[in-house]
Formats: C-alpha cells, sequence, structure tokens
C-alpha cells in the first residue's frame, strides 16, 4: 500500500514536471517565433527606407510613404538630376484592427499591389506614433511599436518593445 502511494505521487510529481516543461517549451518557441516577427518587419522598413529618395509621414505617424528612383537613366521630374527622381512609391501602414487597439502593420509595394500584412499583434508603445521623423535629423525615421501575444492554452502573455531608427542615404536633407 505504501508503495503504491509514493508511486502515485512519483507520478503525479513527473507528469507535472512534464506538463510544465511542455508549457515552457512552447512558450519559449512562441517567443522566438515573436522575436522574428518582429525583427523581420522592423528590417523591412529600415532596409526600405535607406534606399528611398524620400518620405512622408501621416500626421497621426500610422503611415509611412517612401519614394525611390526606379529609373536612373531617364529625368522623369526634368529637374536636370537623373538620381532623384521618385518614379515608384512604397507604403508601410499600421491599422488598428481590434478592440484593443492590437493591429497590423502593412506594406503596399507598388498602387498596382494589394497591401500584404507583414505583422499583426502591433500596438504603440503608450501615445508614440509608430513611424516619426526625427527633429534632430531629417533623414532619420524613429520606429516604436510594441507586439502583444496572448499564448494559447493558458493566460500568460508576451510582449516586445521595439524602438529603432533607420536613415535614408539617399536624396538631399529636407527631402
Amino acid at each position: 500500500m505504501i508503495a503504491t502511494t509514493v508511486m502515485a505521487m512519483a507520478s503525479v510529481a513527473f507528469v507535472s514536471v512534464m506538463n510544465f516543461s511542455g508549457y515552457a517549451m512552447l512558450d519559449i518557441t512562441q517567443q522566438t517565433e515573436f522575436n522574428k516577427a518582429a525583427s523581420n518587419t522592423t528590417f523591412k522598413i529600415i532596409q526600405r527606407t535607406r534606399y528611398s529618395h524620400t518620405f512622408e509621414v501621416s500626421n497621426n505617424g500610422n503611415t509611412l510613404v517612401l519614394s525611390f528612383d526606379d529609373d536612373y537613366i531617364t529625368d522623369t521630374d526634368g529637374d536636370g538630376n537623373f538620381y532623384n527622381d521618385t518614379d515608384h512609391q512604397e507604403t508601410f501602414e499600421y491599422a488598428s484592427t481590434d478592440v484593443d487597439g492590437s493591429g497590423t502593420i502593412s506594406h503596399q509595394s507598388s498602387a498596382n499591389v494589394a497591401p500584404q500584412a507583414i505583422l499583426t499583434n502591433a500596438l504603440p508603445i503608450g501615445s508614440s506614433a509608430i513611424f516619426e521623423v526625427n527633429g534632430q535629423n531629417p533623414r532619420q525615421i524613429d520606429i516604436q511599436f510594441r507586439l502583444l501575444n496572448q499564448i494559447a492554452n493558458n493566460g500568460r502573455t508576451q510582449k516586445i518593445d521595439i524602438s529603432t531608427s533607420a536613415y535614408r542615404l539617399n536624396g538631399q536633407d529636407g527631402t
């Protein structure tokens, strides 16, 4: 009887440890995917901003429009410079899609293509705008957002705050 009780307690302890380990592995895997999604989105915004000739941020800071010169041989705007035209525009936009204010960051690579969601569960950090032109450097865009993820099958949440900057390398200051 004592041996059976000890064996039952050991079995319960073993199952509890295995259950806890399973949740820990699930949390680690989801956090890794969460980090990867935030990193990929941030990298894409930074990369596209670096190569743009101009950028514009909406008044509410939810939209970033980048302009590019797709044909460096032709002076499309007729200003005598072949390198500074804005033949092509791309848009990054944050749109709130949920009651809690979380939303999606999407990327539209041209006017002929529908926007593609590149990140879900995004939120502004406090009252900060997602995209903001840095007042000290007109070539710099500050990017700030938070990811909030409710973990499936339990009440825990994971959160990541992203705060970084992208610098435009092309074009002239103030344009």
